[in-house]
């Protein structure tokens, strides 16, 4: 037996215990902690941890300085955390306009779907000249949208998301090859479901986690998530699915 979480909270969400770092624990009440490596931190610069909402006010980014604005979600503090949306007009929202440069990044959410519509994390809706707005959608399946100045773009991943079940979804974009894939770890599956060519430049506008506009809302609950200035594999992202899956009961 390894320890998981303590008090509810999985280990991977903790950054100490009692004061002392969690690298340097190996044991509690002669439990050995877990072998189960933590989430990547390389180049880790947005992390959200649900667990650690205050209950009230802005949820607190814990790396960087990009705080949510949490707009009618009810949060559940009862393990695994969340933020849940009703689809009707709740959102979460960056406190400040958010601008990423044509680098490459990632992004990945944990999600727990009640139906089967919605907007579930983007970087930036509106780009410079209308090119490289992304974003990825949820309409029964995964989609991932981009503009270009030609147009719209929404590419189908062919994979459903289960509802009333929890997923963790992951997107990476290499800036090089304008490549953009979308992967999916849950219960029924894993792996890299999507890969296209996107286009260049860099977006910049306020990012909604979830929700966008009326007819775009999520329906469904929010965990964790975390951003990287990275082009994450399926080696790093089968990583930290494995270090907080067990969080959300999988």
């Amino acid at each position: 037996m390894a320890i998981e979480e303590i008090s509810g909270v999985a280990l991977s969400a903790l950054d100490e215990f009692s004061g002392v770092a969690k690298a340097s624990i190996e044991a509690i009440g002669g439990v050995a902690r877990s072998s189960t490596p933590a989430i990547i931190t390389t180049n880790l610069v947005h992390k959200y941890t649900a667990a650690n909402y205050s209950g009230s006010g802005n949820w607190l980014d814990e790396v960087g300085s990009r705080n949510v604005v949490v707009g009618g979600p009810t949060f559940s503090s009862t393990t695994p955390a969340n933020f849940d949306c009703d689809g009707v007009n709740d959102y979460l929202l960056s406190t400040s306009t958010f601008t990423r440069a044509d680098t490459d990044l990632s992004f990945a959410a944990w999600i727990r779907p009640h139906g089967t519509s919605g907007i579930i994390g983007q970087t930036g809706i509106i780009a410079s000249a209308g090119q490289g707005a992304w974003l990825i959608r949820y309409v029964g399946i995964l989609y991932l949208y981009y503009r270009s100045s030609s147009g719209q773009t929404f590419t189908s991943s062919g994979v459903s998301i289960p509802t009333n079940a929890w997923t963790y979804i992951c997107y990476s974009r290499n800036a090089s090859t304008r490549n953009g894939r979308l992967f999916r770890f849950n219960s029924g599956g894993s792996g890299q479901i999507l890969s296209t060519t996107t286009v260049a430049g860099s977006s910049v506008s306020n990012q909604y986690i979830v929700g966008a506009g009326a007819q775009y809302l999520y329906n469904g609950q929010q965990g964790n998530m975390q951003f990287y200035d990275d082009d994450l594999g399926l080696t790093e992202w089968t990583q930290n699915f494995n270090a907080q899956k067990a969080y959300y009961g999988l």
